[in-house]
């Protein structure tokens, strides 16, 4: 539980919210909606229908996200495995600064090492986390321009990364410790964010964490109860709730 955790964490920088137009912010915070509200054909024809109005980077990282849902919900999933990979493939082909490359890459290793765990290839998702690890470092000690609600994801995906890559702890070290307590204040903050894409991702992730690692049952089902109430037609969350009535 605790690796599948980890891995799930690894798609928090795919969901960038734009920041210089209200239209483009709508357009994005729709197709998120409608992706965790498991409505996966209206997000593709949102996405369709919106695509002259987004920009290149903003439709890729909506539709990515949006293929690995429906690969992994799918029953025969053959298919929507072969597109997923597809597009994962070509994601960091463009890109128009050293910036926005950077993060392709993030983005595109986040989901390659959900993969790797997915087929159980504990090798190749070592091998990933390393790659996911190292980016972050560079973009932190680049100090590389990002819009202030794009630095705003990538430190919740920072300290989310801090208290999994401290979650296992051999000699019982108190600095270990003390980072995954730091890292979960600094993720609880998040959840009082306007954002909602901040915000849901930090409830989301705060709420697994309680549940399955803090054993903490009361405050993780305070935070899928809150989800519930932001995605009604979200299978999954009632599901949590309903398994830790």
């Amino acid at each position: 539980m605790k690796i599948l955790l980890l891995v799930n964490l690894l798609f928090l920088t795919t969901l960038s919210k734009p920041v210089f137009s209200s239209e483009n912010d709508s357009i994005v915070t729709n197709v998120f909606s409608h992706i965790y509200n498991e409505q996966y054909a209206e997000a593709h024809a949102t996405i369709s229908a919106n695509r002259a109005n987004l920009e290149s980077f903003y439709t890729d990282v909506l539709t990515i996200d949006l293929f690995w849902w429906e690969f992994v919900q799918a029953k025969q999933n053959n298919e929507k495995q072969k597109v997923f990979l597809s597009f994962l493939e070509k994601f960091d082909s463009t890109y128009v600064n050293d910036a926005e490359l950077k993060q392709r890459q993030l983005i595109k290793n986040s989901y390659q090492i959900r993969y790797e765990f997915k087929r159980f290839n504990i090798i190749g998702a070592i091998n990933t986390r390393a790659t996911i690890k190292k980016l972050l470092d560079e973009i932190t000690s680049e100090n590389l321009d990002y819009p202030e609600n794009r630095m705003k994801l990538l430190s919740l995906y920072s300290s989310l990364f801090q208290y999994f890559d401290n979650l296992i702890n051999p000699l019982f070290s108190k600095n270990r410790r003390e980072i995954r307590a730091k890292a979960l204040v600094e993720v609880e903050g998040f959840t009082g964010e306007n954002d909602i894409i901040v915000k849901t991702l930090s409830l989301y992730f705060l709420g697994r964490i309680y549940l399955n690692i803090e054993k903490d049952d009361k405050k993780g089902i305070r935070y899928f109860t809150e989800l519930s109430e932001y995605y009604p037609k979200n299978k999954l969350f009632k599901e949590v709730l309903e398994k830790h009535k």
